[in-house]
């Protein structure tokens, strides 16, 4: 109780300042280094009662813990080095930083958000110690297996598809199973058999995840006792698609299926402490930026075994390939997003007034989105913006003559839709969104809804989630749940 109120008060205070700067200083606040120690002391006062209370005890990870942290990085962390003098490499300073005024505009809507999102969560949190008895009538079919409905089934026919639609994703990829991150030459079918791919395995291992918990809801167990769980079909598959990620550099997928697989070790039945889980964790950066180096290497050695060399050369002599390509620089860069759009929208484009946010809906039900566009008059930027915030802020910065994508991060969608007051509102619903997920895995029996899925793919996705748009992830929630109930709708059918 008490710590809660603490949380009020300390988000509620830079809130205020921030507000109060915001309003009556305009949007000219150009000072990096004071916003800087502000966001500094935001994190501090927001984590680290968290750590002394969870040091000692059994420890439970959370998404809003992963996603606040992620977005720490991505919005602070470049301002906070250059606080300490530590500067990005000069290849790397106007990319980032854009120009000073927009940067600490940026900044400055961003150290806003922190705070409201934590209070979002705070505010929008619920107490699950009663959910253990009140949940027990709604546990079913994932744990008990009821007549009319056989769970190996599901599972068999997700794995085979998953299996098909992979096998597919290789065939048709040209280059990519000889290392190459971005094949040139895959078919143009081939990003699709991958989204099916991904959506078949994730649901497949979201209805084991389910199972699990609800197996083991009143336990806990050893990690090595969790990952024999996953010496199945599912399992394989799953680590030969990693091992080709990780062959071609592609860390995402490494990141999103670990978490995703170890959803209910982390969230539920594990039995680990705080500091187990920072050792992880800086395990974790280190392979990932090693990964990233290595891949950065891929148009100057085309062997790889060449590039881990280098690379392993270059860490042992205690310097860097490339200090931009590491996992906390590729999320911090993605400030350079917010950054732009504040600059650019709306002095120079209009905001667009929630046609991005109707076209990341609509683009949910595949096809959708691009038959809307072409029965619809729009202008040229209405267009760019229809196809997703990456895509408007890649036309920011390149113009139409684009050879790369820029990204994006959580709070340009609502930025370039409604403007400041806009993004402080989302950041609010985003805060209470993600306690209500929180709260969906953390206590009592675990039925398979659409906020079920929802969550364990938020939280797979949640490192990544602050350096991307939440309209990306609807499309496979969504796809993943109506896989699920389908294919229990039809067992269930030819069952009974």
């Amino acid at each position: 109780m008490y710590l809660k109120i603490y949380k009020i008060l300390i988000s509620s205070f830079f809130c205020s300042v921030s507000l109060v700067t915001l309003i009556f200083g305009g949007m000219d606040i150009v000072n990096r280094d004071l916003l800087a120690i502000i966001a500094l002391l935001s994190i501090l006062l927001v984590f680290l009662p968290r750590f002394f209370v969870s040091y000692r005890s059994k420890y439970r990870i959370s998404i809003f813990g992963i996603f606040l942290a992620s977005y720490s990085v991505v919005y602070f962390w470049v301002p906070i080095q250059s606080l300490f003098g530590i500067e990005l490499p000069s290849k790397y300073y106007w990319f980032v930083w854009v120009d000073e005024e927009s940067s600490g505009r940026a900044l400055l809507l961003s150290i806003i958000c922190f705070h409201l999102i934590n209070l979002g969560n705070i505010f929008f949190s619920k107490n699950n110690k009663l959910s253990r008895e009140s949940n027990r009538e709604e546990f079913s079919e994932e744990c008990q297996s009821p007549k009319g409905l056989h769970v190996a089934t599901i599972e068999k026919v997700l794995l085979a598809f998953a299996f098909v639609f992979y096998l597919l994703f290789l065939a048709t990829s040209g280059s990519y199973l000889a290392g190459q991150y971005f094949a040139g030459d895959a078919a143009g079918i081939n990003s699709y058999y991958f989204k099916l791919f991904n959506v078949f395995i994730g649901a497949a291992i979201i209805y084991r995840n389910v199972r699990i918990i609800n197996r083991f809801r009143n336990d806990s167990i050893s990690l090595i006792s969790y990952l024999e769980l996953w010496f199945n079909p599912i399992g394989i598959i799953v680590a030969v698609h990693l091992v080709f990620s990780l062959i071609v550099g592609d860390r995402g997928p490494v990141i999103s299926y670990a978490l995703l697989m170890m959803c209910p070790y982390l969230i539920r039945v594990g039995n680990f402490k705080l500091r187990t889980a920072v050792v992880w964790i800086l395990t974790g950066v280190v392979v990932m930026s090693f990964i990233g180096e290595v891949r950065s290497l891929r148009f100057d050695y085309e062997d790889l075994s060449t590039r881990i060399g280098v690379v392993t050369e270059s860490w042992l002599s205690g310097s860097s390939i490339d200090e931009g390509k590491g996992l906390i620089s590729d999320l911090s860069f993605s400030f350079r997003a917010l950054a732009k759009v504040v600059d650019e929208v709306p002095s120079n484009y209009n905001h667009q007034y929630g046609l991005l946010s109707v076209s990341g809906l609509t683009s949910t039900v595949p096809g959708l989105n691009g038959f809307i566009l072409a029965q619809t008059s729009y202008s040229q930027m209405q267009r760019i913006a229809a196809q997703g915030s990456a895509t408007f802020v890649t036309f920011l910065f390149q113009g139409n003559s684009a050879t790369y994508g820029d990204g994006t991060s959580v709070l340009v969608d609502a930025y370039i839709d409604f403007g400041v007051l806009g993004m402080l509102i989302f950041a609010i619903i985003l805060g209470g969104v993600i306690a209500r997920l929180d709260a969906k895995l953390s206590d009592g029996y675990i039925t398979l809804s659409f906020l079920t899925v929802m969550a364990m793919h938020i939280f797979s996705k949640s490192i990544y989630l602050a350096r991307s748009s939440i309209y990306i992830e609807l499309s496979y929630i969504l796809l993943m749940y109506l896989t699920i109930m389908i294919l229990k709708s039809i067992v269930g059918r030819k069952d009974g």
